[in-house]
């Protein structure tokens, strides 16, 4: 069941409110446990369920793309689309708030590849957002975002070559060979950039 309605807090539950690093500490455990449980939920499809875990999440420590990125999911697959882009949104600037900490404490290269990849995810999934709202143009430029902090993202350069699907044939097929180059077993790019080539071969007879 859920413990939290038996749990009893005093005091300021907020990380960056904390004077000392023990409680700081604390919090940030007692934060990251919340958005782990909101994850779980969401990922067993209770996304009504998650969502509380995820805003107690971050309502205890502010810079947490994580459990905002999760909240953002919840909000997608319950047609939320609109409070989905504002968490997206809000995803990707706190992304580069973290992005932006990395090279100030000159964190370990792992680090800062792990941390841009979970960026170009949110990046990802906030186009693929917009595409549902109708804003292809503001869609192109999240997945333009998304390779730029991952050039090797396949996906990002597939759902370009989607958006250009009906309006520019050609440069679907670009984009669909840019992901291939990244990955020539993608079957998606592969089955799509042979029908483009056959339509425009058929255009050209």
């Amino acid at each position: 069941g859920d413990p939290t309605p038996f749990m009893v807090r005093r005091g300021d539950y907020r990380y960056e409110k904390r004077p000392e690093f023990f409680t700081a500490d604390l919090v940030d455990s007692y934060s990251a446990t919340r958005q782990r449980r909101g994850a779980a939920l969401a990922t067993a499809e209770r996304y009504e369920d998650a969502i509380p875990e995820l805003l107690g999440a971050w309502s205890m420590k502010r810079r947490h793309p994580e459990a905002v990125s999760y909240l953002a999911f919840s909000y997608f697959q319950l047609g939320r689309l609109e409070e989905a882009r504002a968490a997206y949104e809000m995803a990707v600037r706190l992304y580069d708030e973290t992005l932006a900490l990395t090279e100030e404490y000159y964190s370990l290269p792992a680090v800062k590849s792990s941390h841009r990849k979970l960026a170009a995810d949110v990046a990802l999934n906030l186009g693929v957002c917009l595409e549902k709202l109708g804003q292809s143009g503001e869609a192109e430029r999240s997945y333009r975002r998304a390779l730029l902090l991952n050039p090797r993202y396949t996906r990002a350069h597939f759902n370009i070559g989607v958006l250009y699907w009906k309006k520019d044939l050609r440069q679907a097929v670009r984009e669909f060979e840019a992901a291939l180059r990244i990955d020539p077993n993608d079957a998606q790019s592969r089955k799509y950039y042979e029908i483009a080539r056959r339509r425009l071969s058929q255009k050209n007879r």
